[in-house]
């Protein structure tokens, strides 16, 4: 039977512009986004051809995932790597459009301990004034305290002064689980990094032990197991489809 269990975590994110990433770093010492550093904006970390710039790989994503040319910026919110360590479980890219209204959005899921990373693609909808919404079936192994017999129900504000985000996991019409993020932006600068340097130095490890101390927390209580997809026997587990439509209501 599922259990009860909740827990909330202050987080900080970077908000990047993917063509002003090097510009940005360049001339630092604490952080780059071309060699190794305390604060390193790695590209072989995100989706893609590490050969490749992340802009045209996000845009080539979204040629194939949604069927159609998506111009304009990119927004990337992420975690760098830190003095090295990386734990980053989700990455956010608002792309095209305008800051009230992007033309989509990509979230790049990176599982743990499996390291393996898979992207849901949606279209933002053009008639969205304010948050949007949009549901997909679960497609890829993240936690092995939930089922991929599941839907996600998100709720995504435009990237702005402040950003809240809304992700639940449904099945038959029952909720079982719903996180949120909500985020004040800041001016990133030098003194910013260098501030999360040193009052974070091992944030990559928190949130790394924070993924575990909560899964022993849960296994504790006696939360239901289920193993990876790949290592059950073939046929065992279906992999949902991706969908790009907002969900309907459920009372």
């Amino acid at each position: 039977m599922p259990c009860v269990h909740q827990f909330e975590y202050p987080v900080f994110l970077l908000g990047l512009d993917l063509d002003e990433i090097e510009p940005l770093f360049a001339g630092r010492w604490l952080s780059s986004a071309t060699r190794p550093a305390p604060a390193w904006f790695r590209r072989a970390d995100h989706l893609g051809d590490p050969k490749l710039p992340l802009a045209d790989a996000v845009r080539a994503l979204l040629r194939e995932r949604l069927g159609r040319e998506v111009p304009g910026r990119i927004q990337l919110l992420t975690q760098l790597r830190w003095w090295g360590f990386l734990m980053n479980p989700v990455s956010f890219y608002f792309c095209g459009g305008e800051a009230a209204r992007p033309d989509a959005l990509v979230a790049e899921v990176t599982n743990t301990p499996w390291r393996e990373q898979h992207c849901y693609a949606f279209d933002w909808p053009r008639d969205a004034d304010g948050p949007a919404r949009f549901s997909n079936g679960k497609a890829f192994h993240v936690s092995p305290f939930m089922g991929m017999d599941s839907e996600y129900r998100w709720v995504v504000s435009p990237p702005g002064n402040r950003l809240e985000l809304r992700i639940d996991a449904w099945r038959e019409r029952k909720l079982l689980f719903e996180s949120s993020l909500d985020l004040v932006r800041s001016p990133l600068t030098t003194s910013v990094i260098s501030r999360c340097l040193l009052r974070h130095p091992w944030v990559s490890a928190q949130i790394g032990a924070a993924i575990y101390w909560q899964a022993l927390k849960l296994w504790w209580k006696g939360a239901p197991f289920h193993p990876h997809p790949n290592s059950m026997p073939a046929g065992a587990a279906s992999v949902a489809g991706v969908l790009t439509s907002p969900p309907e209501r459920t009372p």
